[in-house]
C-alpha cells in the first residue's frame, strides 16, 4: 500500500512517512477495514511501502476492504470513486487521470502513419 491513515485522521504516503514524525500508529484508509498498518522502509531495489502482518484479525484487511484481494475493472472503478470522495472530505486535492481506452474498443481502427516519408523530409532538411 502506498498511502495510510494517521492517528489524526490525515493520509500520508510512504514516501513521505516518518515513523518519529508522524507516530507508530498508521491505520488502512479504506473506511470499511481501518486495520492496522506496519511500515517498510525503502531500500536500494525497493521503494517504501506500508502493509498488514496478518498475524491476527486486527491486522488484517477485511473481505469489504479495496486491498484484501485483486479487484475487477469495475469493482476498482467503485473503490477509487468511494475513495476519493472520502479524500476529497479530509482536504486531499483532486487529481485528474486521463485513460485512452480506444483500443478496447472493437470497432476502433488505428490511423496508420507512414514514417518513412516523414523520416525522409528529416533527413533532407539536416543536409
Amino acid at each position: 500500500m502506498n498511502s495510510a491513515l494517521l492517528h489524526n485522521g490525515q493520509i500520508i504516503t510512504a514516501a513521505e512517512y516518518n515513523p518519529d514524525k508522524n507516530g507508530q500508529r498508521i491505520r488502512c484508509i479504506d473506511k470499511s477495514c481501518h486495520t492496522d498498518l506496519i511500515f517498510v522502509p525503502g531500500t536500494d531495489s525497493s521503494v517504501p511501502y506500508f502493509k498488514t502482518t496478518g498475524k491476527n484479525d486486527h491486522s488484517k484487511h477485511n473481505e469489504k476492504c479495496g486491498f484484501y484481494r485483486i479487484l475487477t475493472f469495475e469493482e476498482s472503478i467503485k473503490k477509487v470513486e468511494e475513495y476519493q470522495s472520502d479524500l476529497m472530505e479530509k482536504g486531499i486535492k483532486e487529481t485528474l487521470i486521463r485513460l485512452n481506452l480506444k483500443k478496447l474498443d472493437p470497432d476502433y481502427v488505428a490511423r496508420t502513419v507512414e514514417k518513412e516519408e516523414s523520416e525522409k523530409k528529416k533527413g533532407e532538411r539536416s543536409k
